[in-house]
């Protein structure tokens, strides 16, 4: 094998390598929990700890109610039993009566509205609950095809590797210039002469050199960028 032609299938190798490497890293990135899954799980805690606060008070405010109208009940008790016949206390009770009716009418508004409240956030619950458990859903099929691929692509780096070192070991004396060219030119050492042009710079190049290139059985650089050319 002509030695620009060993050259080129190690940079081949190494191109391969280099976007293994790449798409490993993007995959190493991209795994773990995504923004929309923490945005939607971090919505259904708050929401459901609304949900509760309301509860609690709707619960509260249950109480105050039955325990006013245990008050009205017992008011009510005295004024009608009859008992009641003092003038001054009659009116006392009736008066005390209806305050504690207006109050009733307060609280009663306030009940209503936490009922309200309760039923609000148990639909909103329910509903950012379905969408956690659909966004859930598509974070872990997306999670396990990420492994699946991160699992192929490491076998792939792995095969790369043994390729690589193998091809390294048959460049030989070339190897050097090979590494110092791929540190100075981008990861590109070696380019192509199609239409006695170097396909990297586009420089066209003499007729010499191209013969040079075409049928010499040594190593030629590119008279413009330097590259190792390989006719192909």
């Amino acid at each position: 094998m002509h030695p620009a032609q060993q050259l080129y299938r190690l940079q081949e190798i190494d191109m391969s390598l280099a976007a293994v490497e790449r798409r490993l890293g993007e995959i190493a990135t991209t795994l773990g929990e995504t923004e929309e899954l923490q945005i939607a799980r971090q919505t259904v805690h708050s929401t459901a700890a609304e949900l509760r606060r309301w509860q609690v008070t709707l619960r509260q405010r249950e109480l105050e109610v039955k325990g006013l109208n245990s008050k009205i009940k017992t008011s009510e008790d005295r004024l009608y039993a009859g008992r009641v016949r003092n003038p001054k206390e009659l009116k006392n009770l009736q008066e005390e009566l209806h305050s504690l009716r207006r109050r009733r009418g307060g609280m009663e508004d306030g009940l209503l509205e936490a009922m309200l409240q309760v039923e609000q956030f148990e639909e909103t619950c329910a509903t950012r609950q379905d969408t956690l458990a659909r966004v859930s859903e598509a974070w872990q099929a997306a999670q396990e095809a990420l492994l699946a691929e991160q699992t192929k692509l490491q076998a792939r780096r792995r095969q790369l590797l043994t390729q690589r070192q193998e091809r390294a070991t048959t460049a030989g004396a070339n190897l050097q210039l090979y590494e110092d060219l791929r540190r100075r030119k981008a990861g590109r050492p070696v380019a192509l002469l199609r239409n006695d042009a170097c396909q990297a710079c586009g420089m066209a190049l003499p007729t010499g050199e191209v013969q040079r290139v075409k049928y010499g059985q040594e190593l030629c650089l590119c008279s413009s960028c330097g590259r190792v050319l390989w006719a192909g």
